[in-house]
């Protein structure tokens, strides 16, 4: 295969697992849609924190304090013409980084740039994912985890 079509069939996959942690639309059933919500709903509570600054730091993750403090992930979306990923939910939620991720490599940076946004953010993504393989009740969020983990390490192989 192709180095530039993989890097595009690699993106594509980073936007589409980036999808399936934003919104239970993806849900394949009403028991993973539930599923859903236990695993990820409240950023600071769930057995999985979606979001990077409360999985790293869940004593002092705080959405009013996090709202505070200069958001590097913001700093990089907005960077690429990307802010308004982050109307909906903060912009370090894994689903907003990993479809961010698809679409810096779309945008084709320097090696350096790619290097620098997985250490910032996709570094933890590996952990969180091992958390999920081990909290989930439903095979989709296995499957999802350990696909997520594949797509974050051809990432980092990428850049």
């Amino acid at each position: 295969m192709e180095a530039g079509t993989g890097r595009i069939n690699l993106a594509s996959r980073l936007r589409v697992l980036g999808l399936a942690y934003l919104t239970r639309e993806h849900a394949p059933d009403a028991r993973a849609s539930s599923e859903f919500d236990r695993l990820f709903d409240n950023p600071a509570a769930s057995p999985c924190p979606p979001c990077q600054s409360a999985f790293l730091s869940p004593q002092t993750y705080t959405p009013r304090k996090l709202a505070s403090l200069p958001n590097k992930a913001l700093t990089w979306y907005r960077r690429f013409g990307f802010g308004s990923l982050a109307e909906k939910c903060p912009a370090d939620h894994v689903g907003l980084l990993l479809t961010f991720a698809g679409h810096l490599l779309d945008a084709d940076p320097s090696p350096a740039m790619l290097v620098a946004f997985s250490k910032e953010h996709l570094l933890w993504i590996n952990d969180f994912c091992e958390r999920l393989s081990g909290e989930a009740r439903h095979s989709f969020y296995r499957e999802l985890a350990d696909s997520t983990r594949m797509a974050v390490r051809s990432y980092s192989d990428n850049a």
